[in-house]
């Protein structure tokens, strides 16, 4: 049974769903079949649909279960970290320990010009692993854990 007839309704004409209540029951075979874990659990505003990822980082579903917050987010970053250059893993060290480095600061410590710099802190920005919170003269540098900010 729909919790809300009249929008259940629009989604229906708008062939956005197709039946009432097979979703939930559709869901839960899809993921049985991929081998994700799935657990759905009644609240007191409606429902909360938890999955559980078997393969985060390349750990067997079972001993991944048992890992804490701070192990899966070091194992993200070494896996971050395989998938870029010498450079770019150095520049993210640098910004994670000192976030005021300025992109001069950084072109002297790796040795390559200020346009390079700039050219790989670009980069790192476009894949969604750093961040520039605030000005360029007083601001400073977010490092972000592959989607998972600090």
């Amino acid at each position: 049974m729909p919790r809300n007839p009249l929008i259940a309704e629009v989604f229906y004409l708008s062939e956005d769903i197709e039946k009432w209540g097979s979703g939930l029951r559709r869901i839960s075979q899809e993921c049985k079949t991929a081998g994700v874990k799935v657990i759905f659990k009644k609240i007191k505003s409606g429902f909360v649909v938890t999955f559980y990822r078997p393969n985060i980082t390349g750990i067997p579903a079972k001993e991944e279960e048992g890992k804490n917050v701070k192990d899966t987010v070091k194992d993200t970053v070494k896996d971050t970290v395989k998938m870029l250059s010498e450079k770019e893993n150095k520049i993210l060290e640098i910004l994670n320990k000192e976030p005021k480095t300025t992109a001069r600061m950084l072109a002297e410590v790796l040795k390559i010009n200020l346009r390079n710099t700039k050219k790989y802190l670009s980069m790192l920005q476009e894949q969604g692993l750093l961040k520039r919170i605030g000005s360029d003269k007083s601001g400073r540098w977010e490092v972000i854990l592959r989607g998972m900010e600090k």
